[in-house]
């Protein structure tokens, strides 16, 4: 229903009555595709010769593309992107309202045809060939937030030169009996991310030893949304990712395997997160009935995000999974695991 939507806008505006304004600054698509620098819908097309990269400026920075090294005939030459083409946010949830504006569409934005690479371990350098990567070079102060076609699970990273920086993540959920996964990676005061946070083993890569089937922890990357939360892989959701930003530096963003897309970024000054709730309103052409439903994006619980001690008192017959999405036997020891929804371990 249309009054779902007021209601989402004046949630909104009552949670975030003092907060600074945000500012939504959206690529424009069908400008780029005339000038060459997107292809026309699913059709990719790299960055003509000469190109700087660039989709988007104005006072609060400037948007595009990463340089990148490429092998072409034997020979390095740096290039912007192997292929860039215009993508749709997702039909659900594709409205948005951010500290109480007006609800308003999320439009269409590019994605690339390669995914990023790294010379090493990804938690050292950002990627310096192979793909899709973004760069931001702030000219204020602020928080940025950027729009998503986000996946449970793909790792998603944001560093500032060869540092990873810390960020707020967040994205839409079907078919659980929860509605949304979040999270906030642990800052140190510059925004870079705090690897001596007593809690960041919890964002980090987990794995399982194969002669012991104990749980281990991989430091030099992060774990996907899904096994961040909890939950393992829910699919695709409308997602956003918040970081802070100094004015004079280069930001880059990007997500391991995965071609990550994005339509521009929502500017807000001073250090608080603007709030966000995405929302959608669908009409069923054959009974004119009209379905809606809305999202605030960092508030309330999100996934699971509570570990007992021994099995969960529900559906004994429910699969039982690990922290990588893997189904495993409901016995099994030395890990997390989780069974309807809900994590738990046996001693």
């Amino acid at each position: 229903m249309k009054k779902n939507l007021l209601l989402v806008a004046a949630l909104a505006a009552t949670m975030c009555m003092n907060a600074a304004t945000p500012v939504a600054s959206f690529i424009d698509v069908d400008a780029l595709t005339a000038e060459g620098k997107i292809g026309d819908g699913d059709k990719a097309f790299a960055q003509p010769e000469g190109s700087d990269g660039v989709l988007l400026d104005n006072e609060y920075g400037t948007f595009g593309l990463a340089p990148i090294e490429i092998d072409v005939d034997g020979v390095k030459k740096v290039s912007f992107a192997l292929g860039c083409k215009a993508f749709s946010p997702t039909k659900d949830y594709n409205k948005y309202s951010a500290n109480g504006s007006a609800v308003a569409d999320i439009p269409q934005g590019v994605t690339g045809d390669g995914n990023p690479s790294w010379p090493g371990a990804q938690l050292a350098s950002y990627p310096n060939g192979g793909g899709w990567v973004y760069k931001f070079d702030a000219k204020k102060n602020g928080t940025v937030t950027f729009f998503t076609k986000a996946n449970s699970n793909k790792q998603y990273y944001v560093y500032l030169a060869n540092s990873p920086v810390a960020y707020n993540f967040a994205m839409t959920v079907g078919g659980q009996d929860f509605d949304k996964l979040m999270y906030t990676l642990p800052a140190l005061p510059n925004g870079l991310l705090n690897v001596n946070d007593a809690d960041i083993d919890k964002y980090y890569k987990r794995g399982t030893n194969a002669e012991t089937g104990e749980e281990t922890i991989d430091n030099t990357a992060l774990a996907t949304p899904g096994n961040i939360v909890g939950c393992g892989n829910v699919g695709e959701g409308t997602g956003i990712v918040q970081f802070q930003v100094f004015a004079g530096r280069t930001y880059y963003l990007c997500a391991a395997g995965s071609k990550m897309c994005t339509n521009g970024f929502v500017f807000c000054e001073g250090t608080d997160y603007p709030k966000f709730v995405v929302s959608y309103e669908k009409t069923n052409e054959e009974t004119g009935e009209t379905t809606s439903a809305s999202v605030n994006l960092f508030e309330g619980e999100a996934g699971i995000d509570n570990i007992v001690i021994g099995q969960p008192a529900l559906d004994e017959n429910a699969p039982v999974y690990n922290l990588k999405g893997q189904v495993v036997d409901k016995d099994t020891k030395g890990m997390i695991l989780i069974q309807n929804g809900k994590k738990f371990i046996n001693l």
